[in-house]
């Protein structure tokens, strides 16, 4: 997985591009993703991925890349788990994740 630094500049939005294994998770992504890393009104780093619309924040950029990763992971899973219940629209974002992750062979 790909991290990028940004500047601590409120108003700088920066592209972070995630590639490979997802660590701790079980995953690996099956080609990279382009995720948007802003800062809201109150500095917190913000991370979210447009094809999915997963999102996380934190304070801390790290914690906020993490968390994004995480809450990825989470609704991929949601979805999957629910599968056989899901709308049209619910069942066309599960072919987004599924188009997007694989389970890792570690």
């Amino acid at each position: 997985m790909a991290v990028a630094t940004l500047p601590l500049d409120s108003s700088q939005i920066g592209m972070l591009t995630l590639l490979g294994p997802l660590p701790n998770t079980g995953y690996r992504l099956r080609r990279a993703i382009v995720v948007q890393v802003e800062r809201d009104e109150d500095g917190s780093f913000v991370v979210s991925e447009a094809t999915t619309g997963a999102f996380h924040y934190d304070q801390d950029l790290s914690r906020a890349v993490a968390g994004f990763v995480g809450a990825f992971i989470e609704e991929y899973e949601t979805l999957a788990r629910k599968e056989g219940s899901l709308s049209p629209a619910m069942s066309s974002s599960l072919d987004q994740f599924r188009l997007l992750l694989e389970p890792s062979t570690k």
